[in-house]
């Protein structure tokens, strides 16, 4: 009996230790953990995704950052995860959805969601169940709005067209931060000043991010994404 009650209370000290030593690493930010509510960042980061996060490593190109900032519609202060895609001094542009970082090319090689438009008798052989596509619309009786990765039409070979806005086609909710006629596909440039960063979600055409928000300050950055 004695020995049983003693590795009970081995297990309770070391159950005990290991939530104060958690809890010790997110107080400090070296360790830390969040659900993922939205899919901004699909297909990378997934709605209900676990991700961990740590403040020991510094701000990256192309790695996903926690940060602060206000919420869009609410104003509160709340914390997001997006893609850093610009540093202090970085040239950014958007050309035809296209993002240019210095002149060169960023999204080449990335996992990006963009929208597609997709013949409608082709959409029966897709299914918004699979976790690669979604369905987003039918615009009419011919066509229907999906988005997935350029990756994943090459692959399955699907007779789709980006959607990509026009150019004179101005979103005011860019407009209205920026003072430019621009949007989410054909933005900038802007040079990133010091002490700033720029973010993208991998989910272009579905994210409140630096296009919309401005840039994130340095004193906002929270964290960088360790595992997803």
């Amino acid at each position: 009996m004695k020995r049983r009650e003693k590795t009970i209370n081995t297990w309770i000290l070391v159950i005990a230790g290991v939530i104060v030593i958690s809890g010790l690493l997110r107080l400090l930010g070296i360790l830390d953990f969040y659900s993922i509510p939205t899919g901004a960042n699909t297909p990378t980061i997934r709605p209900g995704s676990i991700i961990f996060a740590t403040n020991l490593i510094k701000p990256q190109h192309n790695k996903f950052i926690c940060f602060k900032a206000n919420n869009f519609f609410t104003g509160v202060r709340e914390q997001y995860v997006s893609r850093l895609v610009a540093m202090a001094g970085d040239r950014v542009e958007i050309k035809d959805g296209v993002l240019f970082i210095n002149g060169n090319n960023a999204d080449a090689g990335l996992p990006l969601y963009h929208t597609w438009l997709v013949p409608d008798n082709e959409v029966y052989k897709l299914s918004d169940k699979e976790p690669d596509v979604e369905i987003i619309s039918r615009p009419n009786s011919e066509t229907a709005l999906l988005a997935f990765t350029e990756q994943y039409r090459n692959t399955h070979q699907i007779p789709a067209q980006r959607d990509i806005y026009p150019v004179a086609q101005t979103d005011t909710f860019i407009k209205a931060y920026w003072h430019q006629n621009w949007n989410a596909d054909h933005f900038g440039p802007v040079i990133v000043p010091t002490g700033c960063l720029f973010v993208l979600g991998d989910y272009r055409h579905n994210s409140l991010d630096s296009r919309y928000r401005g840039f994130v300050s340095v004193s906002d950055y929270v964290s960088t994404v360790l595992w997803k």
